[in-house]
């Protein structure tokens, strides 16, 4: 199994990650942004954030045990990725909280914008597209890799069976809190795995 955790910053990432390690033995959890591929900042363009995606996903299928990314993976551009179909069961958590809760989060560790709405905004837009593929895609679609499928779900509607995705709530949670959820959700992805859920993408010769 290959899980992803996204969410805008101040929602929670970074910081549960020491903590998903510890109580999650049996997988290798990384930080999306710890790939080599991902360089010293953060990637200039979409494309080169699609690209570090593809690079997880074929790490995952690599990989001698179950995965755990947590980071800048968003569910429509995995999907979309070329080795997505080979990946089996992929599974998306989005940690998520309320907009004062994130910028005090922030402003707390020395990481506030200056302007917060563009950081609110991309909060939002996560939040309205991992519920529904239908929800502004054009955002991932402007300056993409010509290697990624975008026809493999543009035409899904909400609710879809592979267009899943748990949201943890983390504005009132301990950080403790937030792992137990999150171990409860990779408890629940793994006994739909153990009963034959697969995620069925088709594997289209040719990039769009």
């Amino acid at each position: 199994m290959l899980g992803f955790i996204t969410g805008a910053g101040g929602s929670g990432r970074a910081a549960v990650l020491p903590l998903l390690r510890r109580r999650l033995p049996q997988m290798a959890v990384h930080a999306f942004e710890a790939h080599p591929r991902w360089g010293p900042g953060p990637p200039a363009t979409p494309a080169q954030r699609q690209q570090v995606t593809e690079a997880w996903l074929q790490t995952a299928l690599a990989a001698p045990q179950p995965l755990l990314v947590v980071g800048a993976a968003i569910m429509g551009e995995v999907l979309a990725c070329p080795s997505a179909p080979q990946a089996g069961h992929i599974a998306f958590c989005l940690l998520d909280c309320d907009d004062g809760t994130r910028l005090e989060r922030l402003r707390r560790r020395g990481a506030a914008p200056a302007d917060g709405r563009e950081l609110l905004a991309w909060a939002a837009w996560l939040r309205g597209h991992h519920a529904d593929p239908q929800f502004g895609p054009q955002v991932l679609r402007r300056g993409a890799h010509p290697m990624m499928r975008w026809s493999r779900w543009q035409g899904w509607q909400a609710p879809h069976p592979y267009w899943r995705c748990h949201r943890i709530d983390t504005t009132c949670l301990r950080l403790a809190q937030v792992a137990d959820q999150v171990v409860g959700w990779l408890q629940d992805e793994q006994v739909l795995y153990d009963h034959g859920y697969r995620l069925q993408l088709t594997a289209h010769p040719e990039a769009e």
